[in-house]
């Protein structure tokens, strides 16, 4: 009984160890990455399960609301490479056609700006303009070189003639004063008085007169003619102001590509213009008589036009813009007109640099007689650096 008992208690042990050996090997054994991960989970406490745990305490970003104002503000300069004008003055034209260069000399002041507010989709918006130039070259129109000449040689023939008549009723007064000197105090009069007297009547036609007159005398209608010099000064200003109304997205620097934003407006505009024709006849380098004509004063004109653009890329749109102004009134013409179209380029989150072609039509007339009226017609470059708020 003693083997028996003793194979049996090997063969357990044995089985024992054949047991724990495949017990071993399985756990060795490779496994997948998904066994794996859910080997790994963990179940949540029964408290946090239930809802008894604390909750998380991380907070969660706010986003901030949009301000419903926003504002731009647009610094530019417009430089016309051609510009042409026509101005009648009391009856009289000149024509002027000027380079940009030709402007820039004889430019001796010019501001411009732009701007915009607005509260949710209504706003109100802004656009200050003014130019000087002063002594550009223009061409008085032959058919009215004849009546320009006439008129001024008239001019300049009465003055002196009137200049005369006093130096005659000049001398009569003091050839009898001095008459009435002599016989009261006869030979005692001081020969210096007489000299001063004589002088009087010399001073009183100047030197320039009398250069004047020898010029005239010697002058024939056709030299007159060809001395003839036109010069035009101008002073233009442009001042709008005008409610508007947006469509679409709001204006940044930077925008999604296919953002559309379209705002029509409606207000007032104020056109200054004054022009300046100075007629001169001259004989080589001396001027003989000049005239000069103004016409001009600001006046109100109701506006209308409409501002677009659109997006092509984050940084870079295309926009145009369109106005008309006139006031309706008068039995004269009165237009001022605006057409722009350009590409812009955001340089930073909030600003933007624009390029821009730009044409100006301004026209007047006062419908009287002597007519007075200009049209002025201006195209080029416009460049400017806008800030969005």
């Amino acid at each position: 009984m003693a083997l028996p008992a003793r194979l049996l208690s090997c063969g357990v042990a044995a089985g024992s160890l054949l047991l724990a050996s495949s017990v071993a090997a399985a756990e060795l054994e490779p496994i997948t990455l998904d066994e794996a991960q859910a080997q790994a989970e963990v179940p949540p406490p029964a408290a946090a399960a239930a809802g008894d745990g604390p909750a998380d305490s991380t907070p969660s970003p706010e986003v901030k609301p949009e301000s419903p104002w926003a504002g731009t503000l647009e610094l530019y300069g417009f430089a016309p490479i051609r510009t042409t004008t026509s101005t009648t003055i009391n009856g009289f034209t000149a024509d002027a056609d000027f380079s940009l260069g030709q402007a820039l000399r004889a430019l001796t002041s010019a501001f411009s700006l732009r701007g915009s507010v607005e509260y949710g989709r209504v706003g109100l918006m802004t656009d200050v303009s003014y130019t000087s130039v002063r002594g550009e070259k223009a061409t008085a129109l032959p058919s009215e070189r004849g009546a320009i000449v006439d008129l001024l040689r008239l001019q300049d023939r009465r003055p002196l003639r009137e200049k005369l008549r006093q130096r005659d009723r000049g001398e009569r007064l003091d050839g009898q004063r001095l008459a009435a000197l002599r016989e009261r105090f006869g030979d005692r009069l001081d020969g210096r008085l007489g000299d001063r007297l004589d002088g009087r009547l010399r001073e009183r036609l100047s030197s320039r007169d009398r250069r004047a007159l020898q010029a005239l005398a010697g002058l024939s209608n056709r030299e007159i003619a060809r001395s003839l010099n036109t010069t035009l000064d101008s002073e233009q200003g442009l001042y709008d102001i005008a409610l508007r109304y947006r469509f679409g997205e709001r204006e940044r620097a930077v925008a999604w590509p296919g953002a559309v934003t379209v705002v029509p407006y409606a207000g007032v505009r104020i056109v200054d213009v004054g022009l300046t024709i100075t007629n001169a006849l001259e004989r080589g380098s001396f001027q003989l008589r000049s005239r000069s004509d103004s016409f001009g004063q600001p006046y109100a004109q109701a506006l209308f036009g409409t501002w677009g653009q659109v997006f092509v890329a984050p940084r870079l749109r295309l926009f145009a813009r369109g106005d008309v102004g006139t006031s309706g009134v008068g039995g004269g013409s009165d237009l001022s007109a605006n057409a722009q179209v350009g590409v812009g380029y955001a340089i930073g989150n909030s600003t933007q640099l624009d390029v821009s072609w730009r044409y100006l039509h301004l026209d007047r007339d006062n419908g009287q007689s002597p007519r007075s009226a200009y049209l002025i017609n201006q195209n080029g470059v416009e460049l400017g650096v806008k800030f969005f708020f």
